[in-house]
Formats: C-alpha cells, structure tokens, sequence
C-alpha cells in the first residue's frame, strides 16, 4: 500500500527535482499542440519522454529499497505520458508510422 504522507527522504527529493523537467516540457509540449504546433510539441515530448527513459533506467539498477520502488511508480507513468503524447502528435502529423516505440 502507497503511504498517503509526504515522504522527505532525499532520494525522494531527487525524484521530484529529476522529473520537474519531465513535467515542464510535457506541460510546453501541451500548449504547443494545443496551438497546432506540432513540431514544437512533437519535441518538447521526446525530449520528455527520454527524460523519463533515463530516469527509469537509472532506478531500475539501483539497489532495491522503497524508495526505490516508489521511484519507479512515478517513472513508469511519467513514460507511459510521454509516449502516449508523442504517438498523438505523430498522428495529428499524419505521420502513425511514428507513433509506436521501436524496440531493436
């Protein structure tokens, strides 16, 4: 069960200052899509979604502990946002070939 309180934990501190760029460019690549900015927005997402990809990545080999854990709840969705955005603007370009993640 997630703890409803606060938690000031450092590491836990560090995941809200490592995803405040994640969130400040998911919140310019809304308003650009919003006004038919579609390259602007398509950017502003990748580059939130990389964010979150590095983010992820950097906790899932970390050393297992709940705040590792709790790390890891937040970076997933914090990804899933970001490519669900991205796959929107890449059809909103007419462009859905783009618009899934490619795994080689």
């Amino acid at each position: 069960m997630i703890s409803s309180q606060k938690q000031t934990h450092p590491d836990l501190l560090y995941l809200e200052q490592a995803l405040s760029p994640w969130q400040s460019n998911i919140m310019k690549g809304n308003y650009a899509f919003e006004q038919g900015a579609l390259l602007e927005a398509r950017d502003k997402y990748l580059l939130a979604k990389t964010l979150a990809d590095h983010l992820l990545e950097q906790f899932l080999y970390a050393q297992i502990n709940n705040n590792v854990i709790h790390a890891i709840e937040h970076c997933i969705p914090a990804l899933v946002v970001a490519s669900h955005n991205l796959a929107d603007t890449y059809i909103a370009m007419q462009q859905p070939e783009n618009g899934y993640a490619k795994y080689t």
